[in-house]
């Protein structure tokens, strides 16, 4: 605990020692009021958890990274990868060596909005603390202006003041391309390189750049120092239409709204292709947000579940949203992102999606007759799939 003490700004040397000491007291205090009456005529010694309610984390795996990211929707080659590394401790460890200087602490988070990259950095943050390696599970967020001064010889102490702030903890750093864009974004690169080589800050925290791939490709280009200093990166992929419907279905599952109609009013498989063909469209939009989109339209429909309970009562005692409203709600918020443009940025990775094989092939009935709302009467959107073999090609 002292030497992770030691990673945080104002280390207080002897000040800390009486800080940990009396918050041990307190904490013993609560655990033997808590607990069978005293025998006063012995002594109660300190335990290790009036210390550290989790000091035996750098020696478990009760939080496992699955455990960690059982809310994000595909995400396994992450989980793997930080599964590695808490074996790669644990192993280093039991045979009496260091593992600090085998596990990187600096990354490069790549890709699109709305993919889970900040919440990804906040489960970092718990990982490291777990191993040992961070003295807090804490995240210092920030963007490129707060690191960079209006004039010259301002940009060196904003960024020194960020990583002093972020010691024992994670600095993430958002849309962090911008830093390869100006002379004074260019010193604050420099100073951000030269910095986390030094004692003072190497393998005390996580720094974390993250930005769209061929923006940050082009700011490791700029400053080639950032090649050697941020080795490993972790791509974050387009979610597929199987994975939107996924947390979708999630977000619902959390207030006990059922989607109805994808397993009854028309054939499950047939129902599932429609939902899926809508998101494969509305991810061709421009902006499309992925997960932080399907958010948006988890709150429309939860706040539209309600809704309907309050006027016509939960059938069956049951909150749901049928098939057709479901329909008719994503049909709507197609048209709506139409309307902003022709095609989203960086859409030639969204032929990612052309790898996918379903579980099975489907050979698709052709689409049931719906009485649909005039919501749902917009006009036919050019499809993306084939949806009489799920999806192939483009």
């Amino acid at each position: 605990m002292l030497q992770l003490a030691q990673d945080r700004p104002n280390f207080g040397n002897g000040g800390e020692v009486d800080n940990m000491i009396e918050s041990a007291k307190a904490e013993r205090q609560k655990r033997l009021l808590l607990g069978p009456p005293l025998d006063l005529s012995h002594t109660v010694a300190l335990k290790p958890e009036d210390f550290d309610t989790n000091f035996n984390r750098m020696i478990s795996r009760d939080k496992s990274c699955r455990e960690l990211f059982r809310d994000v929707i595909g995400c396994e080659d992450i989980i793997q990868r930080f599964e590695s590394y808490q074996l790669i401790v644990e192993g280093m460890r039991k045979h009496g060596a260091d593992p600090r200087s085998q596990i990187p602490f600096t990354f490069v988070f790549k890709d699109p909005p709305g993919t889970g990259k900040t919440t990804t950095a906040r489960k970092v943050g718990q990982i490291f603390y777990d191993m040992g390696f961070l003295s807090k599970p804490s995240v210092v967020e920030c963007s490129v202006t707060d690191m960079v001064g209006e004039y010259t010889g301002q940009t060196r102490p904003k960024v020194i003041n960020l990583l002093e702030m972020a010691l024992g903890k994670v600095l993430f750093i958002d849309e962090a391309y911008r830093l390869g864009k100006g002379d004074l974004q260019k010193d604050a690169t420099n100073e951000l390189v030269d910095c986390i080589t030094k004692t003072r800050y190497a393998g005390k925290m996580i720094i974390i750049l993250a930005g769209y791939e061929e923006d940050m490709n082009q700011l490791i280009q700029v400053n080639r120092g950032l090649a050697s200093r941020f080795p490993t990166e972790i791509i974050f992929r387009y979610m597929s239409p199987e994975h939107c419907l996924s947390l979708l279905k999630q977000r619902l599952g959390e207030f006990d709204i059922l989607i109805k109609g994808l397993d009854n009013k028309i054939p499950s498989e047939m129902g599932s292709l429609m939902i899926y063909q809508l998101f494969a469209d509305l991810a061709a939009t421009p902006a499309w947000g992925n997960g932080r989109d399907v958010e948006t339209l988890a709150k429309s429909l939860i706040g539209y579940g309600f809704m309907a309970s309050v006027r016509n009562g939960p059938k069956d005692g049951v909150l749901s949203i049928s098939f057709k409203e479901l329909h008719a709600f994503m049909k709507s918020m197609l048209e709506e992102r139409k309307k902003r443009g022709s095609k989203r940025r960086g859409f030639s990775r969204f032929q990612e999606f052309s790898q996918m094989k379903p579980s099975q092939s489907i050979k698709a009935p052709p689409p049931p007759t719906l009485d649909c709302s005039p919501a749902m009467e917009a006009e036919p959107v050019e499809s993306k799939y084939k949806l009489d073999h799920g999806f192939h090609e483009v």
